[in-house]
């Protein structure tokens, strides 16, 4: 929204779009008002990559990653279901336990046999951007953890090798999300509507558009759920 806006009137605007069976959708990726290319993220994602990402996120973090099954998916020429996940929140705490941020984790297992390694997307919370996080997440990693972190946050870093967004779908419920989600996003995700499951609460599912494009897509808003329900979509598109 134009920053120039009374809040007042932005306000009753969101309120209203969540009362609507469309919904609103926020684009978390960049802030198109802001006076500064440096200012326009509103959010990072960071990857952590490798055999000992679970226990990587476990001592780094307040709450470990839970267990689950892999459940591969078949190829296909339109969208594939790859994998499914779990999605949990979690904070990232100083070294005197003080919460400096609470994070979106977007957690996978590899298959070895299919040639996927295990992972896990630590999403900021809205208005934490930049680098931090992965600034300092860097100096903490050692070889004998089994792990590479790439920045998905860094405009120079996303363009010569992943573009990011980040988007969420919020209604007043689950039920009209669900539908905004089939009317308006299940076309451009290029699936039918009998192809397409929901992931419930607590899980993740990871697409794969057109054999390019990957799709994690969870339910959460960044918002409290007595507020509105919804879905997050993270895209990661080849630059």
């Amino acid at each position: 929204y134009d920053r120039n806006l009374p809040a007042a009137l932005v306000g009753e605007a969101v309120r209203s779009a969540l009362r609507s069976d469309r919904g609103i959708c926020f684009d978390f990726t960049t802030d198109r008002y802001a006076s500064e290319q440096s200012e326009s993220q509103l959010l990072s994602v960071v990857q952590v990559k490798g055999e000992g990402t679970e226990s990587f996120i476990n001592a780094k973090f307040s709450r470990s990653i839970p267990n689950h099954k892999v459940i591969g998916g078949g190829e296909s020429t339109a969208s594939a279901l790859v994998r499914k996940g779990h999605a949990f929140e979690t904070a990232y705490l100083s070294a005197k336990g003080r919460i400096i941020d609470r994070l979106l984790v977007l957690s996978f297992t590899g298959n070895k046999e299919e040639g996927n390694e295990d992972e896990s997307l630590l999403i900021t919370s809205p208005g934490n951007s930049g680098s931090t996080l992965y600034n300092q997440l860097s100096p903490l990693v050692f070889p004998m953890d089994r792990v590479t972190l790439n920045n998905f946050a860094s405009t120079a870093e996303a363009e010569s090798m992943v573009k990011t967004n980040v988007i969420t779908l919020a209604c007043s419920s689950l039920r009209n999300a669900q539908h905004s989600f089939r009317t308006n996003i299940l076309d451009l995700l290029q699936m039918k509507y009998d192809e397409f499951e929901f992931p419930p609460n607590g899980e993740c599912h990871h697409y794969r558009v057109g054999g390019t494009v990957d799709a994690y897509i969870t339910e959460h808003t960044f918002l409290s759920p007595e507020i509105c329900r919804g879905y997050t979509i993270v895209f990661h598109e080849p630059a």
